[in-house]
């Protein structure tokens, strides 16, 4: 753009976004197959860095994922875990 006097101008607007994050951990999930709630799936938005772990009721580490969009699915070793209590962190 060119004012009256022959110059040009730039003009330059930033907008930065600043949402917070945003997300959902489960408090359950049934593996059992049934394509319901079969998979344990925390689900966020504006997230930029994730990382869990998910162990079972002695420490032993189940399950662990640097990937939002992947679930756990109840198994470790590709065999089915017992039913009960599970950390997750």
């Amino acid at each position: 753009m060119t004012d009256t006097l022959g110059c040009l101008s730039t003009k330059d607007i930033r907008i930065e976004e600043s949402c917070p994050p945003r997300i959902f951990i489960p408090n359950a999930f049934s593996p059992n197959y049934n394509n319901t709630n079969d998979l344990f799936l925390v689900k966020g938005m504006f997230v930029s860095s994730y990382h869990i772990y998910i162990y079972d009721r002695w420490g032993s580490l189940m399950y662990e994922s640097i990937d939002l969009t992947k679930g756990w699915d109840g198994t470790y070793n590709n065999k089915p875990c017992a039913s009960g209590i599970y950390i997750y962190m």
